[in-house]
């Protein structure tokens, strides 16, 4: 017991510890979370407004080339000669450069007329052939709508003829007024001026600009992933727009400006050893206060078990039937102090009833004893009455006989049968015997009469039921007319009871004694009844009580009047 209950408590204990614990953890890594993506934005934000201005400045230039007067004057014209295709493009260099000049970020400018024929390029000094891939260019440029269109990577040569990613952008050169297409100007931007531009090195993880959301155009680490897609990089394959975690492995952030998109790759591992170390220091307080607890509760378990354990003797020598064993605790809680009292009087009360139990065995004994001595006597009155009737019968007085037989019945129903196996059978015989006893002293002036199917003489009934009912209607009816005196006893069956009546055709109750006799019979519970006039009907009460105590409360008498006097039994079927 003692080892659960420490199991209990440090249970007890440790739930809400960890609980706050795992609480406190969770708090603590959602901040630094908190912070870490708060962190990445501010990058990606700063990244942004560059490019911003960047890719502004860009359009700018590119819907200005769009519209130009200078380039649709160009493209206009329908030069044959060599020398107009030389002053043509004269003109065109000098325009283009008038508008691009200066700019370390274009590494090629090529113009385009209505048949995607080539009438002007310019590449920067160590650059060459970046127009291998223009015609797939144009066709996308000439079903876009107008304006600046961002038209992903194509690779050139360069002079030591190695492969060269640089970035395309496009427009249409269109007649402000007729709205009519005159050719297409493409610009490949150096990916080395636009790694200055972003300028990441505050960035700590990968970090790549897609164009749209699959197509890299950009790796902070390198340019072996230039111009591939995000969806075949294994490591990247799972990424998608608005993903922030892969695998447990990557955190992904994006942003966009126009069809540009920004994704920051962390590794997770950094993260959660920063959250880990932050975390050490709440991990040592929990255990400090778990194993200050958990001492506790070992001395706590230990001031509960001593007196329990004092306890459990004391309990051990009662089945002993030892009751002598006061129990004493001192330095204990209020609680046990009041189970310990609460047993030495449970110790004292068991001596009391088991002496009561041995006065009472005792008592018994006696009782038998005397009952045993009680036997003797009825056998010799039995014997008395037999002889009696045998002086009677021998001197032919055969009604002293009669009597005598009648009274030695009586006495043999009133000492002898169980008051379990009486039915109503027996106590129809008990009332005859009574009857023609009380028929002699009142010289016939009363007649009986038995209404009593066969059926009903099986009914469980208990001893005396019928005589104080046969008595009442003797001496304070039939008998007290002079002739004429009819009393009838019957059996009747109404719906779930057996009604067992006694009418007589005297005078009846007198009001107020009709009154008071209904009100105690029409009560269900059983109560104590004082009556101080002596003329009134004790057994009746008798009777009613007892039928209440044996059959239950549905069981009583009744009375009723109508042509005489009737007291019924009500009996539960």
């Amino acid at each position: 017991m003692r080892n659960v209950m420490i199991l209990a408590v440090v249970l007890i204990i440790l739930m809400p510890v960890l609980t706050v614990s795992l609480f406190a953890y969770k708090i603590l890594k959602d901040k630094l979370y908190e912070e870490f993506y708060r962190m990445n934005e501010q990058v990606i934000n700063a990244v942004d407004g560059n490019m911003e201005l960047y890719l502004d400045g860009m359009e700018n230039l590119m819907d200005y080339a769009m519209i130009s007067d200078e380039l649709v004057a160009a493209l206009k014209k329908e030069s044959v000669s060599e020398k107009d295709k030389l002053v043509q493009n004269w003109a065109l260099s000098a325009y283009i450069n008038k508008l691009f000049g200066g700019r370390g970020d274009i590494d090629s400018i090529r113009i385009y007329d209505r048949e995607k024929n080539g009438i002007y390029e310019r590449h920067s000094i160590a650059m060459m052939n970046f127009d291998a891939n223009d015609n797939s260019l144009l066709e996308h440029l000439e079903d876009a709508s107008y304006g600046c269109q961002y038209m992903g990577i194509v690779y050139g040569n360069n002079s030591r003829q190695h492969s060269y990613p640089t970035f395309v952008v496009g427009t249409k050169i269109v007649d402000v007024f007729t709205e009519k297409v005159y050719g297409y100007l493409l610009i490949s931007l150096n990916f080395n001026t636009i790694g200055k531009i972003l300028d990441t090195n505050n960035v700590q993880e990968d970090f790549l600009i897609l164009l749209g959301e699959d197509e890299i155009i950009y790796d902070k680490n390198g340019k072996e992933n230039i111009g591939k897609k995000l969806s075949e990089l294994k490591i990247y394959s799972m990424a998608e727009k608005g993903q922030k975690e892969y695998r447990g492995n990557f955190y992904l952030h994006y942003s966009g400006f126009g069809e540009w998109n920004y994704l920051i790759i962390s590794d997770k591992g950094n993260l959660l050893r920063a959250v880990n170390t932050a975390v050490t220091p709440l991990a040592l307080v929990s255990i400090i206060c778990f194993l200050t607890f958990i001492i506790f509760s070992v001395f706590l378990v230990n001031r509960i078990i001593a007196p329990l354990n004092i306890l459990k003797k004391a309990m051990q020598k009662a089945q002993e039937n030892n009751f002598n064993s006061i129990v004493q605790v001192d330095n204990t809680y209020r609680e046990m102090k009041e189970l310990v009292i609460c047993f030495n009087v449970m110790q004292v009360e068991i001596k009391k009833l088991m002496q009561s139990e041995k006065d009472l065995l005792q008592k018994k004994l006696e009782s038998e004893y005397r009952a045993l001595q009680f036997q003797i006597t009825p056998h010799f009155l039995y014997n008395s009455l037999d002889s009696i009737n045998c002086l009677a019968c021998s001197y032919g007085k055969k009604d002293i006989s009669e009597m005598i037989l009648s009274l030695s019945h009586i006495f043999r129903y009133s000492t002898g049968k169980d008051e379990e196996r009486i039915t109503l059978g027996d106590e129809i015989n008990h009332a005859k015997n009574y009857c023609l006893l009380q028929a002699v002293r009142f010289q016939d002036r009363f007649q009986v009469e038995y209404q009593i199917e066969e059926r009903f003489r099986c009914v469980r009934a208990i001893k005396f039921m019928l005589q104080p009912l046969v008595e009442n209607a003797i001496y304070h009816g039939a008998a007290c007319r002079k002739t004429g005196g009819k009393i009838v006893i019957g059996a009747v069956k109404k719906e779930s009871c057996i009604i067992i009546f006694v009418w007589d055709n005297g005078d009846g109750f007198a009001p107020e004694q009709y009154k008071r006799y209904k009100e105690f019979f029409g009560k269900k519970e059983i109560t104590g009844v004082s009556f101080q006039d002596k003329s009134e009907k004790i057994g009746l009460i008798n009777v009613h009580t007892r039928l209440k105590f044996t059959f239950g409360e549905e069981a009583g008498l009744f009375l009723w009047q109508e042509n005489g006097t009737a007291v019924c039994i009500r009996l539960p079927d």
